[in-house]
């Protein structure tokens, strides 16, 4: 389940940890970046910190296993990766947030995560998946269950994706007053099923396109569509100089830019069980990954985040907005060849920081530590 987008989170989950999604995006994907698939088996170590100022302060502490192993006959290849985590949260002011107070009775939280997917590779050309992740912290919690098919088509220049899911949750009802005086709030338990048609089209030998369409229901929600393209173009050296290339500080062979634009939608009908008005966002995204050497790999990253709310009732327009800027650095300690696997370790670190169109400014930092044997 590539990508988990926006638009699912936030309606699977309360208003009150919806507001924090934008700042623990911070956080999201950064470091895995830096990873270049690798077949074998690793072991990843992650611990980050985020403060912003708003007064919140987040420690993740995070583990990440993957196993990957050839298969036999019809079946080439199967793996399987395990993900756990962990968010302590402190939020320093909670005195205007009568839902935290009630519900949690401080700004301590802890958030535990984790998350299971199963592929299966056949004749090389077609891949089956299975995924469930969950989370919670003692207030609320969320399951979430999927399954995904994928083809390649066209001498292996296209590959067709389609995911399914189906996300609970289950938190206190909290309700509050509308301006037309009826009560609206978040139901004790929410459920949201969610499709996803996916394409990757290798265009050339260094050109990677995909495109993908979405779309969510749920329950006291509209329905949920969201559209977005993606492309990866890597920088190749001239054909007249591969000596030169090769032996040069920055291979040019393994320098690629990456871009991105996201469109998604949640306009209609707004019932009781949300506190959300209609949503129109836009995301785009902005990377360039560069090896430095053969040990060493970089990358910079920004994104800018746009989101029009319009309210149940007054039919107020709300606009956020948000830039993120990261920088990461991947360092290959050690590496060897074993029966044809890359064994050794890696270690990374990524900096970033994140603005909002409110005033809010965050900054932070993680690192992780991964084997490879």
């Amino acid at each position: 389940m590539e990508g988990r987008h926006w638009i699912r989170a936030v309606l699977s989950l309360p208003l009150r940890v919806k507001k924090s999604l934008p700042r623990a995006m911070t956080f999201l994907g950064l470091c895995t970046g830096l990873s270049s698939p690798i077949l074998g088996h690793t072991m990843r170590q992650r611990i980050g910190v985020y403060e912003d100022s708003e007064g919140l302060e987040r420690r993740r502490f995070g583990l990440d296993g993957t196993m990957t192993r050839s298969g036999w006959g019809a079946l080439t290849q199967t793996s399987l990766g395990i993900s756990m985590t962990r968010d302590q949260d402190r939020q320093q002011n909670i005195i205007n947030d009568d839902y935290v107070r009630n519900e949690y009775g401080s700004g301590d939280r802890v958030y535990d995560e984790w998350s299971v997917q199963g592929n299966l590779t056949w004749d090389k050309l077609t891949e089956t998946r299975l995924m469930a992740q969950g989370g919670g912290d003692g207030v609320m919690d969320r399951q979430t269950i999927g399954v995904g098919a994928g083809h390649w088509l066209y001498h292996e220049t296209i590959r067709i994706a389609v995911d399914l899911s189906q996300t609970e949750s289950r938190q206190p009802e909290f309700r509050i007053l509308d301006f037309d005086s009826r009560e609206i709030g978040t139901p004790p338990e929410g459920k949201s099923r969610g499709v996803s048609l996916g394409v990757r089209h290798l265009a050339t030998p260094s050109t990677i396109m995909d495109y993908q369409v979405s779309q969510i229901l749920q329950k006291g929600r509209p329905e949920a569509r969201a559209a977005q393209i993606r492309v990866r173009q890597f920088l190749v050296p001239p054909p007249s100089l591969p000596s030169v290339a090769e032996e040069a500080p920055l291979r040019t062979t393994k320098t690629s830019v990456d871009l991105g634009i996201i469109r998604a939608v949640n306009k209609g009908a707004l019932g009781t069980d949300t506190t959300y008005g209609e949503v129109d966002s836009l995301t785009m995204e902005a990377g360039v990954n560069i090896q430095l050497d053969q040990r060493v790999q970089s990358r910079l990253a920004y994104r800018f985040y746009k989101e029009q709310e319009v309210t149940r009732v007054l039919r107020e327009e709300k606009l956020f907005g948000s830039d993120l800027v990261s920088l990461g650095l991947g360092y290959q300690f050690a590496k060897e060849l074993s029966q044809g696997q890359e064994r050794g370790y890696r270690g990374e670190i990524v900096v970033s920081r994140y603005q909002t169109n409110g005033g809010l400014l965050g900054r932070s930092i993680e690192a992780g530590l991964s084997a490879l044997f």
